[in-house]
């Protein structure tokens, strides 16, 4: 039997694209954050870098994990594991940084390192994707709240761009633990790659959009 040169093709395909929009976002967040030095442009712009670097391993993993040896294959896949948890921990220091003073942020900003390193402990004990959502969705919730709070406040232009691209976010992420496939080559992972392209771009238009005073 011969075996194909990329497994899951649609899955590596959207995971490419996702890592080439990460990677375009943060850099033109990176010029944001040269002109305002806020520590919220600072860790958006860190968080999608490394959700970039995430989307990439997750292609590499789907597309090419096959072909890898049982060492390199798990070595890949906790690597895209530990981006993910990167990215959520940038993405709690951006809400903390975008809704607390500096002196209360730079106290919270060590809870996300404590829980994101307990994450990668247990990730490279155990990479079951429960474990991810176990850590992923709390932290999200968190973010989403603060964000509302930035929203409702009425003082944040931007605020309600990235709230939605949150919404998003955690819809797709919603349909992607539901296991929910259209097609049998365009499955759940594809459809939460596809609605977290439209996620992330309102993300980042609301990072780019928000302002601190």
């Amino acid at each position: 039997m011969v075996k194909p040169i990329i497994y899951e093709p649609t899955t590596f395909i959207t995971d490419l694209i996702l890592a080439g929009m990460g990677v375009y976002f943060a850099n033109r967040l990176a010029d944001v954050y040269w002109q305002t030095f806020h520590p919220f442009h600072y860790n958006l712009t860190v968080g999608l870098y490394v959700f970039a670097a995430g989307a990439f391993l997750g292609g590499i993993s789907h597309g090419f994990g096959p072909h890898f040896s049982l060492a390199l294959k798990d070595i890949v896949w906790k690597a895209a594991l530990v981006m993910i948890g990167l990215t959520t921990c940038y993405m709690l220091l951006s809400a903390f940084s975008a809704a607390f003073p500096y002196e209360r942020y730079k106290l919270l900003r060590w809870i996300a390192f404590l829980a994101t390193g307990v994450y990668i402990y247990i990730i490279i004990r155990d990479s079951n994707f429960a474990n991810v959502v176990r850590f992923y969705a709390p932290a999200m919730i968190i973010v989403f709240l603060l964000i509302l709070y930035l929203y409702m406040d009425g003082d944040h232009p931007g605020s309600g761009y990235f709230l939605l691209g949150l919404i998003i976010t955690l819809a797709g992420a919603a349909v992607q633990q539901s296991g929910f496939t259209i097609h049998k080559h365009f499955n759940h992972n594809d459809l939460y790659h596809v609605i977290q392209m439209v996620g992330i771009w309102y993300i980042y238009k609301g990072g780019m959009t928000l302002r601190f005073k």
